[in-house]
């Protein structure tokens, strides 16, 4: 069985915990990227994720190079903000 962990990371934390995970499961990673990209500025980012939040907005991802329907099993990774998935994760699962 194929397993893939789908996961979107701003700081960077997320990645690492999608890496320990897939090296300790055997998934393959795919990295969710919005086409434009969020500021580093912790304070913008937040102000930003809120609105796309209670907007309900989904930022447009870059294409992304993986066949899912070739897999069996497919975990997803995001920072939480504000209570729930970080937007590009929402937006790219909305598009499956």
């Amino acid at each position: 069985m194929k397993s893939l962990i789908v996961y979107y990371t701003w700081s960077g934390k997320t990645k690492g915990m999608a890496q320990i995970i897939a090296r300790l499961t055997g998934a393959d990673l795919l990295e969710i990227k919005p086409e434009t990209p969020y500021t580093k500025d912790y304070n913008k980012v937040a102000e930003q994720a809120k609105k796309e939040i209670c907007e309900g907005y989904g930022p447009i991802i870059a294409p992304v190079n993986a066949e899912i329907e070739l897999y069996h099993a497919i975990y997803t990774s995001t920072p939480v903000w504000w209570g729930t998935m970080s937007p590009p994760l929402a937006a790219f699962l909305e598009e499956q």
